[in-house]
């Protein structure tokens, strides 16, 4: 153990060389004339195989410094030194008894699993594996909103005389009303659709029947000619139009959103289902491997015993030897 501490204490080359001269002294029979004959074919170790350094018999390899060089963004060098401090470090513990901690089975535990995850899950469901069928069916159910014309979003304010049943003078009322509220929100000219709906709220919220909707000019939205030619004039949100007259009285309309036309490519749509689609997908993939999983092992949990094992003391850790 101190040797090996002295050799780290003078560095990388100095480990290196020890190693090659442990090498070398297998070969020297051979210096001074022809190569010794061969007895049998060469077993040759990977470089990630080759022991760099052991702490007490447990060895640590290239495979493990180059991993951890990936996984911490250090050098060689530096790595090799992280493991070796780990090494004495998790050696220390498990002479003090931590080894069999809760605290440290369920981080192997979860290490385990995450690394099961990441090789045997994580590597087929990415977006690019929902299949190309069901990313189709939910594009040809949601095209409406990748392909569409100007769309208006508008707040209609309804003071009801309805056709045909309203008598001349309720009609007359609705119709004075709706007149009123228009001119007076297109002379406060509010800077937005909230501002808009105040106006109507402070000015027409005590009567009685009067209907604040919302409505949208979308592509099969059905509207009245006339309606929807006025309607379709408003630019700005916030501003006012009628009054409008309609089959169940006379409207207010202001604008509460604009949107423009859209035609996304085909391609570009599809993308972005896919990418929408994955969290849900991939959850739906997680359950099928769980159950997978699941399926080649028996589980026996005992969720009566809880509060037992919550008032339980855990052990205390053994003294070191």
């Amino acid at each position: 153990m101190s040797r090996l501490k002295a050799t780290l204490r003078r560095g990388l080359p100095a480990l290196v060389l020890a190693l090659a001269a442990i090498g070398l002294a297998g070969v020297a029979t051979g210096c001074g004339g022809r190569k010794p004959e061969s007895s049998g074919p060469v077993t040759r170790l990977r470089p990630e195989d080759v022991v760099v350094a052991s702490v007490d018999g447990v060895p640590i390899t290239g495979a493990r410094v180059a991993a951890h060089g990936r996984a911490t963004g250090l050098a060689a060098r530096q790595s090799l030194d992280d493991l070796v401090n780990f090494e004495l470090l998790a050696q220390a513990a498990a002479r003090r008894g931590l080894a069999a901690s809760p605290a440290v089975v369920e981080a192997r535990t979860r290490e385990l699993a995450r690394r099961l995850l990441r090789a045997e899950f994580e590597a087929r469901t990415r977006p690019e594996d929902i299949p190309a069928a069901d990313v189709r069916r939910e594009y040809e159910r949601n095209r409406r909103h990748f392909e569409h014309p100007e769309i208006r979003n508008v707040m209609t304010v309804l003071f009801p005389a309805r056709k045909g049943a309203a008598s001349p003078a309720d009609d007359a009322r609705a119709r004075a009303t709706a007149q009123e509220l228009a001119e007076r929100g297109r002379a406060e000219r509010p800077a937005d659709a909230k501002a808009a709906r105040a106006i109507v709220e402070t000015y027409y919220g005590y009567l009685e029947g009067v209907r604040v909707d919302r409505f949208n000019t979308g592509p099969g939205a059905p509207h009245e000619r006339d309606w929807l030619k006025t309607v379709m004039t408003l630019k700005v949100p916030g501003s006012f139009a009628g009054p409008l007259r309609t089959w169940f009285g006379w409207q207010v309309v202001f604008l509460v959103e604009l949107h423009p036309a859209r035609n996304t490519p085909e391609a570009e749509a599809l993308a972005t289902i896919r990418r929408e689609m994955f969290p849900l997908w991939q959850r739906a993939a997680f359950a099928r491997f769980l159950d997978e999983v699941g399926g080649r092992h028996q589980v026996a949990a005992h969720p009566e015993r809880l509060r037992a094992a919550a008032g339980a003391e855990a052990p205390a850790p053994g003294p070191e030897p």
